[in-house]
């Protein structure tokens, strides 16, 4: 039986994927999390941390989310944001943190994703209007990663 969830982090939207123009990071220590977030703050950015009891919103559409986020967590399987907030699920539930944070513009996104590996993320990604911009393929590497150039989507 699926579980259903309601929303509580902004940057998860009521279809269970990630948000369009936001940035999102994996972190082994939730003590580099907190860098990179005083990191982007300095920098007049806003983050949001995500632990292992957020697993679910990224796995299921919300409670009473409706046939439009249902239908749109289908769609989303087609582009890739449902595959990646599965991914990014599992790492929740394996203990990691993540960070999303909500870019002005996408200009600002290889910037902040700069900062967050410096300060240990890896698994970076950015969603843009039509596509993922994936931005740490050689952290991905150096934890075993795939680096996300071949496919995104469901299988």
């Amino acid at each position: 039986m699926k579980a259903s969830n309601t929303i509580t982090k902004e940057s998860i939207d009521a279809a269970g994927v990630p948000r369009l123009h936001h940035l999102y990071a994996v972190f082994d220590e939730d003590d580099a999390c907190r860098r990179a977030m005083d990191a982007l703050h300095a920098l007049g950015l806003e983050s949001e941390q995500l632990r292992g009891t957020d697993a679910p919103l990224l796995e299921h559409p919300a409670l009473g989310a409706g046939i439009l986020s249902r239908l749109e967590r289908v769609i989303k399987g087609v582009g890739g944001e449902r595959h990646l907030a599965a991914i990014y699920a599992h790492h929740l539930r394996e203990g990691r943190t993540m960070l999303a944070v909500r870019l002005p513009h996408s200009a600002t996104a290889a910037e902040v994703a700069h900062v967050i590996t410096a300060n240990g993320g890896y698994e970076v990604a950015y969603f843009r209007d039509w596509s993922i911009e994936y931005l740490s393929p050689r952290e991905n590497v150096a934890h075993g990663l795939p680096t996300h150039s071949g496919t995104n989507t469901d299988e």
